[in-house]
């Protein structure tokens, strides 16, 4: 799948495939507020940027973003 594509279904209807993601996440940590998610959502965004610029192809694209933001939520709680 071609960045473009990738960019494309993480980002239409308002990042809904990124926010989904985060959210499931977030599920593991429960209790957040709106405005701490929305601070989620931003560091989402920042993850995402630098997981497409390390992105090898060796994983699909999905499962490395996953675990990029795994790992950086779990660093900020």
């Amino acid at each position: 799948m071609e960045m473009e594509q990738i960019l494309h279904a993480y980002y239409e209807d308002n990042a809904r495939k990124l926010r989904r993601t985060v959210d499931r996440l977030l599920l593991k940590f429960g209790g957040l507020s709106d405005s701490d998610r929305d601070d989620f959502y931003s560091l989402a965004n920042e993850v995402f940027v630098d997981a497409m610029k390390r992105y090898d192809e060796s994983l699909p694209f999905e499962s490395f973003l996953y675990s990029c933001l795994s790992n950086r939520i779990k660093t900020e709680m």
